[in-house]
């Protein structure tokens, strides 16, 4: 795993705006950490890492890295909107300010099937949430146990399990935040955005999805005659 001051460049290094204008067509909104905001309690005193190349060379050469370094990612195609373009741009961006990505671009199933294995160095992910709590993220995409995960802090993963034992809403909305916090201090991830969700529905037709949903029930839709 890249040390901290490394993740902490990389951040600095990727153009959110940019890749959510061009890339996206604005729909998607820059967030600061893992926690999306139609999901969890975020905390509002956290702001995305700005764009700042210069500092991301800067920072880069004071974690010993004054030429920059070469790295892997693996990115799938086809499982996510638009997953190739993103990570062409990613890749681009990270070119600028001296990180030679080489871009492995691989078939959904390739990609997921080697998950396991834990030899992406760096890898575009995407992650839904279907229990509209971040439990669900913390346990599947953030533990160091985790299916999804190439992070690995212990402090994360206790924080992450003793999520469990905590049933008052106000206190398990304060500890996310504290998780959050911990992981952006830490720069575990780049941190990204969090895309809309777009329905195309005829008039007589009545449902309403909820934000931040992948997996979509449609047993509460109804149709008109």
């Amino acid at each position: 795993m890249l040390n901290q001051k490394v993740r902490r460049a990389l951040n600095h290094a990727v153009d959110k705006q940019a890749i959510i204008s061009s890339v996206l067509k604005n729909q998607a909104v820059p967030i600061a950490g893992v926690l999306a905001p139609s999901v969890a309690a975020v905390d509002k005193g956290l702001q995305p890492y700005a764009y700042d190349p210069a500092l991301a060379k800067k920072m880069l050469a004071e974690a010993g890295y004054p030429n920059g370094f070469k790295i892997d990612m693996f990115s799938s195609v086809g499982r996510y909107t638009l997953d190739k373009d993103i990570s062409l741009a990613i890749a681009n961006n990270l070119k600028a300010v001296g990180v030679d990505v080489n871009l492995n671009l691989w078939e959904s199933s390739k990609w997921v099937a080697d998950l396991p294995k834990k030899y992406y160095p760096l890898s575009y992910q995407a992650f839904g949430n279907t229990v509209f709590d971040p439990e669900g993220l913390m346990i599947f995409g953030l533990h160091s146990k985790a299916f999804w995960s190439f992070y690995k802090n212990d402090t994360v993963d206790k924080l992450i399990d003793d999520s469990l034992k905590i049933g008052d809403q106000k206190e398990r909305d304060q500890h996310f935040q504290k998780i959050e916090k911990t992981l952006y201090d830490d720069a575990s991830h780049i941190f990204l955005w969090e895309s809309k969700i777009l329905f195309g529905m005829r008039d007589r037709v009545t449902w309403k999805p909820q934000a931040g949903d992948n997996v979509y029930k449609f047993w509460n839709a109804s149709v008109a005659n």
